[in-house]
């Protein structure tokens, strides 16, 4: 990385696989661009780190030992909190110049006018975005307030830098090399902002361009799929895209993949089958007439897909999450639409096949009372918090309660990172790790990655696998 910034090159896009150290290296080399940048600089240059709210607690600390060593506690600010403490904050910032200033995305998005005004031109500062797939939608204030930054050198990185289709890369491209800029106003929260736009990328033209050469479309002209996709590969190494492979890059030990179909209770599929009568039901009755109806309107076409995709994603939570969780959900939020019978059913409380199979596999792992060899350790993901609450209840049945953590967004942010770290030292040796979250979070001395159900989105299982399986894994698969 650092050589490209050598060889003149102001950007730098780096796409690897999770659990590389991608942030760890990219403030390496943003630090020693820094050594570089300050001997013929008359200011102090300023590095920027931006990145997710969860990884910025530990970017503050524990991740940041090389800054730690060089530098002084005032030479590395973060930037985060409620209002008043983010204006004391940013004053700092604007006045004594620190080295380092860590923040997330959200913070630069509420605090666009200050964060443009510093980082007003391109003569010396640094921009590193971490989890870069944060700015993909081209229109959301996260994206616009990103792209309004200035600076002399930018690096991105992310694990997906084409995660569904090539015109979330756009974005991505355009700030890491910006075309000619103009200010516009807008509404921006309570007040009217004028923001830094870019036309285009000097090097990948404009927006309608990009998507014209690697995006198809739809009747309506929306974006479905990409194309020229080797072309598209080879213009990114053309512009300097660094591509990290774990396995090539690492002597990590091979991964054993299992699936495992687990059945859900004889509640869950009564609870499932009456519910699927209730949405085939739903879909004669007015679920097609919708449809039909909205064929030639774009936006109720949307509320109708966003309705029928609901109605599924409840059937698809009725064999995973416990049924008392599911009924009490459904109620409190008088869904779903479709009518179904729930007579004669008799919701248990942490009714569910899943938290039944984990329970018997902790048993057969570690023994009815939790003795967990050294190497044992689990972590076990769900996306869905009360998937997450039925677990850790279940498992508190057999075993002492002090051999599971519990990370979720019911724990404040040093909580949920203070047992990363001591797993790191081995203090920690829990069966299991219980998450309903992934990124930022680091447990490569455990040995096993449960996921309990899988999103439909498939970075989001990367990030689940990659908090175990990551540079400083011991176990021996």
């Amino acid at each position: 990385m650092i050589h490209g910034f050598d060889r003149g090159t102001r950007y730098h896009l780096v796409a690897g696989d999770t659990g590389l150290g991608k942030t760890a290296t990219a403030i390496r080399a943003a630090m020693a661009l820094w050594d570089k940048v300050n001997e013929d600089s008359t200011t102090t240059p300023v590095i920027l780190v931006v990145t997710d709210a969860s990884v910025q607690v530990q970017l503050g600390g524990r991740d940041l030992p090389m800054v730690n060593q060089k530098l002084n506690p005032q030479d590395v600010w973060v930037i985060d909190g409620d209002e008043t403490t983010r204006m004391v904050q940013l004053v700092v910032m604007m006045t004594k110049r620190p080295m380092f200033v860590i923040t997330n995305y959200d913070t630069v998005r509420l605090e666009l006018a200050i964060f443009q005004e510093f980082f007003s031109d391109n003569e010396n500062n640094i921009i590193l975005l971490d989890e870069a797939d944060r700015i993909q939608n081209m229109g959301s204030q996260r994206s616009i307030a990103i792209r309004a930054l200035e600076a002399a050198y930018k690096v991105a990185m992310t694990a997906t830098p084409v995660a569904n289709r090539a015109n979330t890369l756009y974005p991505i491209l355009q700030f890491l090399a910006p075309g000619d800029a103009m200010l516009k106003k807008r509404k921006w929260g309570k007040e009217e902002l004028e923001i830094r736009y870019h036309k285009n990328s000097w090097f990948w033209g404009s927006e309608a361009d990009f998507l014209t050469q690697y995006c198809t479309f739809d009747s309506y002209g929306r974006v479905n799929g990409s194309r020229n996709l080797p072309d598209l590969h080879r213009r990114l190494q053309d512009f300097g895209m660094s591509r990290w492979i774990k396995r090539e890059l690492t002597d990590l030990p091979p991964i054993v993949y299992e699936a495992i179909l687990v059945d859900g209770t004889p509640t869950q599929w009564e609870l499932y089958n009456r519910m699927k009568d209730g949405f085939i039901a739903w879909m004669e009755d007015r679920g097609k007439a919708m449809w039909s109806h909205s064929m030639d309107d774009e936006g109720s076409r949307s509320v109708t897909i966003n309705n029928i995709i609901a109605q599924l994603m409840y059937l698809r939570r009725a064999t995973t999450v416990p049924t008392d969780v599911f009924m009490s959900r459904a109620i409190a939020n008088n869904f779903p639409e479709f009518e179904w019978d729930s007579s004669g059913l008799e919701f248990a409380s942490d009714d569910s096949g899943k938290a039944l199979w984990l329970k018997d596999y902790c048993e057969q792992q570690f023994g009815e009372y939790g003795e967990i060899p050294e190497d044992s350790g689990m972590f076990v993901w769900s996306q869905w918090t009360d998937m997450v609450d039925s677990l850790d209840r279940t498992l508190a049945k057999f075993k002492p309660r002090t051999h599971t953590r519990k990370l979720d967004g019911s724990c404040d942010s040093s909580e949920r990172f203070r047992d990363p770290a001591r797993c790191h030292g081995r203090q920690l040796q829990a069966a299991p790790i219980l998450t309903g979250g992934g990124r930022g979070m680091n447990f490569q001395k455990l040995s096993t990655a449960i996921l309990t159900d899988l999103p439909w989105t498939p970075p989001v299982v990367d990030q689940a696998i990659g908090r175990v399986d990551r540079i400083g894994q011991q176990a021996d698969r």
